[in-house]
């Protein structure tokens, strides 16, 4: 089967399954409560008619279900659905209101906000509108966790999906992705360019920093404990060497080849990094 033809049938068999609330319970029922027999299964719904019941409970074999010998367990398909649902549940958004971070633009010194609408969170700065991060939020999250929480797993979160981007991983589907050089990209990050990713098979595209490359390098993280910080503490949008364009040199153009300079105090570290973020060479100069 084809990539568009297996997406076709996701697209219209799967939902057409899943609409219907008794099947949403015996999929959490599922989740819930492991493999079940048939009768433990529907002792676990709210349906008093066993007829009823199989006929929700065929609907959702083999995309949903998997059925071994008398017994029915979730599929990873019916694992995603159910993660799905509680991912998304309606609650209170911790992030109504725009919040003030501590921390100047490393463009024009302005206010940086974070802000959310409905499920995407969005960091930029108030005065020239630089963009440091904008991306999705579940629901849970903005329920479960404070204002200053969510901010620390935002962060995390990205650091987790701009790592596996980077390394031509899609964060949606795993499948590969392609990237590419995008000059003066919109909104303006003042940068010289930032890379696109484009996954080759759900059309996914995310935007990653020069400098994302730098993010987890063992010598970044080393120099960073040398000099008593610990770099998977700080925001990523407080380190002025992934958004301040005064910290790249691009070297050479085709191919494309940029340094960038690392900071602390007297100390500083410079990377050579070449046109897809990849990094060739960290040199120390004391």
């Amino acid at each position: 089967m084809s990539s568009s033809e297996l997406s076709s049938t996701l697209t219209h068999d799967s939902f057409a399954a899943i609409a219907n609330e008794a099947r949403l319970d015996i999929l959490k029922a599922l989740w819930s409560d492991g493999d079940c027999t048939f009768t433990d299964l529907f002792d676990l719904t709210d349906l008093d008619d066993t007829g009823q019941f199989g006929y929700h409970l065929n609907q959702l074999l083999g995309q949903f279900v998997y059925k071994r010998d008398d017994r029915y367990t979730l599929t990873n398909v019916g694992r995603e659905m159910v993660m799905t649902v509680y991912t998304h549940v309606d609650g209170e958004n911790s992030l109504q209101d725009p919040i003030e971070l501590d921390i100047s633009c490393h463009s024009c010194q302005g206010d940086v906000l974070a802000r959310s609408r409905g499920d995407w969170l969005r960091i930029d700065c108030s005065s020239c509108e630089k963009l440091y991060a904008s991306y999705p939020v579940p629901r849970a999250g903005l329920h479960h966790h404070d204002s200053a929480q969510m901010l620390s797993v935002f962060d995390q979160r990205l650091r987790r999906m701009n790592a596996l981007v980077h390394r031509g991983i899609c964060p949606n589907c795993t499948c590969s992705m392609v990237c590419s050089v995008v000059p003066d990209a919109e909104p303006e990050p003042g940068l010289p360019f930032v890379f696109m990713h484009r996954c080759r098979h759900c059309g996914m595209e995310l935007y990653t920093v020069p400098a994302t490359g730098l993010l987890e390098h063992p010598k970044v993280v080393s120099f960073y404990h040398e000099n008593g910080l610990e770099l998977f503490d700080i925001p990523h949008w407080q380190l002025d060497w992934m958004f301040s364009g005064d910290c790249i040199d691009v070297i050479a153009d085709s191919p494309l080849e940029y340094f960038i300079t690392i900071e602390i105090t007297t100390d500083r570290l410079i990377a050579t990094l070449d046109e897809e973020g990849n990094v060739n060479h960290v040199e120390r100069i004391d």
